[in-house]
């Protein structure tokens, strides 16, 4: 009986750790300073970037995701199709949570057409 009491505890925990992880929630903006800056009214001039379940932002470049997939460790796989000044290219995006804070790492394969928005996106805090 010891056990299986110990196991449930053990599975618990596991559970609960796991429904802690950030999740990039539909409606959530993440951004860099100057893309929360924008997202609050505010000007973010050219070197703004803002993260949503959507895609990703930035200054002349919007990446659309097309595939959203998450793994069990909560991190994400995006694909995306890029637009930037008249041109198109497609781009595959790991998307992973910050260890600390509130946000998430991003970075690319890349593409040799666009200079896709990566780094580290923060959650704004709506005003």
């Amino acid at each position: 009986m010891k056990r299986s009491i110990f196991t449930y505890v053990i599975l618990a925990l596991i559970t609960s750790s796991q429904a802690s992880a950030q999740t990039l929630a539909a409606g959530a903006v993440y951004g860099n300073e100057l893309g929360c800056i924008k997202q609050s009214g505010g000007d973010g001039l050219d070197a703004w970037r803002q993260l949503t379940f959507k895609g990703i932002e930035a200054h002349e470049t919007y990446c659309e995701f097309v595939d959203l997939q998450v793994s069990s460790k909560g991190d994400y796989l995006a694909s995306a199709i890029c637009y930037s000044e008249g041109f198109i290219a497609p781009d595959l995006f790991s998307i992973s949570p910050i260890l600390q804070g509130n946000g998430f790492e991003v970075s690319n394969v890349g593409n040799d057409i666009i200079s896709s928005p990566v780094g580290i996106f923060e959650k704004c805090e709506a005003k």
